[in-house]
């Protein structure tokens, strides 16, 4: 092996890279040291098998043979050290790396890094990245066909990956998907529950998968109303989305990745459901929550990633969007006369309401000032500024073709 592509092995020899090198080479080292001597040894003894008095062509031709082994074996214990040393260095390298490719995962306990899967026809997901931390519940917003649920399935491991990758507890989702599946509970968008049995039988078989103890099963079907008599065939779409909801959260798990979780409830339920997912956050639980239902997000989420098209075009907390840099203002004015002057004003009128000589007006902060200043010239009654909503802050990037960054 070249010096150069030793050096290049291991990459660059600082000390704490130089400190594990030797501690893997170490044991090597020593295997190799024992057989070293073993072969001097050999060596040896082929010299004195040549050199022993009134030696003969037979004891001549065996010691030069025994000789040869013993030097060779020095010489292949030589590359064969080098060989192993290199190898486990090199690998060493590469789990290196992937920690270090992983960002976070310390904190992170839910990782998307660069998720990119192409249906065609701009359908699926594209270069999407996000991290959830531990104790999180996480908002996935956007409409149907957006990616949601494709990128459910990646992290589920249901799905490899194009190029990027999904982690859960620093393992790999597709790579370790078995080992994965003992900690997260999932709720998929589309409930499909085995035909010929009835619900109390689907449940028991979940307690088993899920190793569920009795009271953690009691717990769910009292506080979700679970019907279990009867054929899950025959059951209403509530009550198999119900069934749904009891098995993902059976086991207590950890990690809960939740695909329009409330599609199918009543009302009723969907606040029951909101408050039980608060109640699993206070346990420190983690939690994905893909929705389009903007309530639900609001009362639930810590932080909320908008996805479009397949691509993730915002990233914001949930205090940020109350706060958020563009803001919407309501004004009515004293007369005809005023309003219909100010409507040809150059601003983002959002509504008017000529009848009430009202109108409201969308406007960024930098545009805020310029407002107040043309408002001064005209004789106003009201003026209100709304508070932010996520559904405004959401439609900003499906009303038009306006690109916004994000809060910043």
């Amino acid at each position: 092996m070249k010096k150069k592509e030793k050096m290049r092995i291991g990459g660059e020899l600082n000390a704490e890279k130089q400190l594990r090198n030797e501690r893997l080479a170490k044991p090597v080292k020593i295997f190799a040291y024992v057989v070293g001597v073993i072969a001097m040894f050999i060596m040896g003894a082929g010299m004195s098998i040549s050199l022993a008095e009134n030696t003969g062509v037979f004891r001549l031709v065996l010691g030069s043979v025994v000789g040869i082994i013993g030097i060779g074996l020095m010489v292949a214990n030589s590359f064969i050290y080098k060989a192993i040393v290199a190898k486990k260095i090199y690998h060493q390298d590469i789990l290196d790396e992937a920690e270090a490719n992983r960002g976070g995962s310390e904190e992170g306990v839910i990782e998307v890094k660069n998720l990119t899967k192409n249906y065609g026809h701009g359908r699926g997901v594209f270069d999407v990245s996000f991290s959830v931390k531990k104790g999180e519940v996480f908002g996935f917003l956007g409409p149907n066909g957006a990616g949601k649920s494709t990128t459910m399935r990646h992290l589920m491991g249901f799905s490899k990956p194009q190029n990027g990758d999904c982690f859960i507890n620093g393992m790999d989702c597709w790579a370790n998907h078995a080992e994965i599946m003992k900690s997260v509970g999932y709720l998929p968008g589309e409930v499909a529950l085995p035909e010929g049995v009835s619900g109390k039988s689907f449940l028991d078989i979940m307690k088993k998968l899920r190793s569920s103890p009795d009271d953690r099963c009691q717990e769910l079907l009292k506080t979700f109303e679970v019907t279990t008599a009867g054929s899950v065939k025959r059951m209403s779409i509530g009550e198999k989305r119900k069934l749904a909801v009891a098995a993902a959260f059976m086991g207590n798990p950890d990690v809960l990745l939740l695909d329009e979780p409330t599609s199918g409830l009543d009302p009723v339920m969907q606040e029951v459901f909101i408050e039980f997912i608060r109640g699993e956050k206070a346990k420190g639980k983690t939690i994905l929550l893909s929705s389009h239902i903007f309530s639900e997000v609001e009362a639930l989420c810590d932080r909320i990633a908008i996805i479009k098209d397949g691509k993730i075009v915002s990233v914001v907390s949930a205090d940020e969007v109350k706060h958020y840099k563009r803001k919407t203002f309501v004004i009515t004015f004293a007369d005809e006369k005023n309003y219909k002057k100010f409507v040809g004003e150059p601003f983002e009128f959002r509504e008017i309401f000529p009848d009430e000589f009202k109108v409201e007006i969308a406007a960024d902060d930098s545009k805020c000032d310029g407002l107040v200043k043309a408002l001064t010239k005209y004789n106003v009654l009201n003026f209100v500024e709304h508070q932010q909503t996520l559904e405004e802050y959401f439609m900003n990037f499906y009303k038009s073709d306006k690109k916004f960054g994000g809060i910043k």
